[in-house]
């Protein structure tokens, strides 16, 4: 696990470098111990270091899905691996994320997945894809939605410049876990919904929240 806690811990240090101040929201609803999927909206290309800062101390990294097209898959899917990314190989071989991320929750890991597969800035999520509800009704592994509110201001699509004016309050809202029932497309489109909700709680309320310090 040498890998991943490098990649977790590198980004939590480029967060606390850009000054951000971390809010982390409804961590009760995170178990305690096992596997589990978190959910979450997708405004920057830094959402998964506030969640790999947001997790409950002491927890093993996320593994998180994450598409890389920038280098041929045979070069860039082993480092991605190394680094705890399950790559997602869009254009040729999409399925294969699947069963990696059902051996990491096998294995008691926590999976990381953006429904939506794209950076869309927004308060209101686009319609996300089936992904999270699938590999939680294949696992057993509780689904928690939740929302990443703030990183937009970094990273992210279509902004050419960060907007680094201090400070940065990131605002990471964990939710509890989805009750899967009915077909995979209603429970995602219940899944979406309570995304949005948690993003417009923290965008309506989010005075007397004290920061989360960004340990080393």
């Amino acid at each position: 696990m040498i890998g991943p806690r490098l990649l977790a811990d590198g980004t939590v240090a480029l967060l606390r470098a850009l000054g951000v101040r971390l809010h982390v929201h409804g961590t009760p609803h995170l178990p305690a111990e096992g596997s589990f999927i978190v959910a979450s909206n997708h405004v920057s290309y830094v959402d998964f270091a506030a969640i790999q800062a947001a997790r409950p101390r002491g927890r093993a990294p996320l593994w998180f899905l994450a598409r890389w097209d920038l280098l041929p898959p045979r070069i860039a899917h082993p480092v991605m691996r190394r680094l705890g990314l399950v790559p997602v190989d869009e254009r040729r071989r999409p399925g294969r994320a699947f069963p990696e991320a059902l051996h990491v929750l096998a294995s008691g890991g926590a999976v990381g997945v953006h429904p939506e597969g794209r950076v869309r800035p927004g308060i209101v999520p686009a319609a996300g894809r089936s992904g999270a509800v699938r590999l939680a009704a294949a696992s057993g592994a509780p689904l928690l939605p939740c929302s990443v509110w703030g990183t937009q201001r970094i990273l992210t699509r279509g902004r050419k410049l960060p907007d680094l004016r201090r400070p940065i309050d990131v605002h990471v809202r964990f939710g509890p876990a989805l009750v899967l029932d009915g077909s995979a497309a209603v429970a995602t489109r219940r899944l979406m919904e309570r995304i949005a909700t948690l993003t417009a709680i923290t965008c309506d309320d989010t005075e007397g929240v004290r920061p989360r310090e960004l340990a080393a």
